[in-house]
């Protein structure tokens, strides 16, 4: 705990002016266009497409995420990408995904992950009747985490998961309700001494007990953290998490590590150009 309180200081110490800059231009860049140009409703409402969630405060991760993803796509005009994120910054990456309730299912992308191989088979999975396509980490189990999840009625054999890449049905996310599920356990855990996240954690490993259908192979996840990855696994692994503190568009990223994110900068591109950033 301490290390890691550690670390989120020297991220916020060590975060480029170039990311800010960028922030900042795109923003009065956003307020200069017409409205025709910020209008683009009709292809986020149509759920023959394939739809991807990212949560992002950072423009350029997110950029990233996307960069990599149509790379590698076979059909990239088949993928419309919805960033949400916070208030400072909504009018550099647009608040979509609020308006779109008939979508059958999505993809959610954490803004540190890089996509290195075609996704595009991961929408015609059948995951029975399982709500939420995940990556497991069956060393941990629900059982392990009893201080942390309390009392509540859960299945303690279940495994730990993660985000970073995850498949989403929402027809049976609407069927069980998971929304206000997820809203009353946000409610009934919530407390003065715990951090917002701490509680979202636990909130969210309740809210999909026995609805976690496990993702094999698909990503190579420490890239944020540890040090002894092998580099034949990076280069094979179809998706790639930063997972941890150490991102790759900070200081204190891995070096090592780097040059697979780095290699998805639009180094064209205007607003990059014009606050530095490589």
């Amino acid at each position: 705990m301490k290390q890691s309180a550690y670390l989120y200081k020297l991220n916020v110490q060590t975060t480029p002016k170039s990311l800010h800059c960028l922030a900042l231009k795109l923003t009065v860049d956003y307020f200069k266009s017409s409205p025709e140009e910020r209008d683009d409703k009709e292809k986020f409402m149509d759920s023959s497409l394939h739809h991807y969630v990212i949560f992002s405060t950072n423009v350029l991760a997110a950029s990233i995420v996307i960069n990599s993803t149509t790379a590698h796509s076979k059909e990239s005009w088949k993928q419309v990408f919805h960033v949400v994120t916070d208030g400072q910054n909504y009018y550099a990456m647009k608040l979509w995904f609020l308006r779109n309730n008939n979508l059958k299912k999505v993809m959610v992308l954490d803004d540190d992950v890089v996509i290195q191989q075609d996704l595009s088979s991961l929408w015609n999975q059948d995951m029975g009747e399982k709500v939420n396509g995940a990556v497991q980490f069956c060393s941990v189990r629900l059982g392990q985490l009893k201080s942390y999840l309390g009392q509540k009625d859960y299945n303690k054999d279940s495994c730990a998961w993660m985000s970073g890449l995850n498949i989403i049905d929402l027809e049976k996310w609407r069927e069980l309700d998971l929304t206000q599920t997820y809203k009353r356990l946000i409610k009934e855990l919530s407390t003065q001494e715990e951090s917002t996240n701490s509680i979202a954690w636990r909130a969210s490993l309740l809210t999909f007990d026995n609805e976690i259908y496990p993702l094999k192979d698909w990503v190579l996840s420490g890239l944020g953290h540890d040090y002894a990855i092998d580099t034949n696994s990076i280069k094979t692994a179809p998706v790639l998490h930063y997972n941890g503190k150490m991102k790759p568009w900070l200081d204190l990223g891995i070096p090592n590590y780097k040059s697979y994110w780095k290699m998805y900068i639009n180094k064209e591109n205007q607003f990059l150009s014009e606050c530095n950033v490589s």
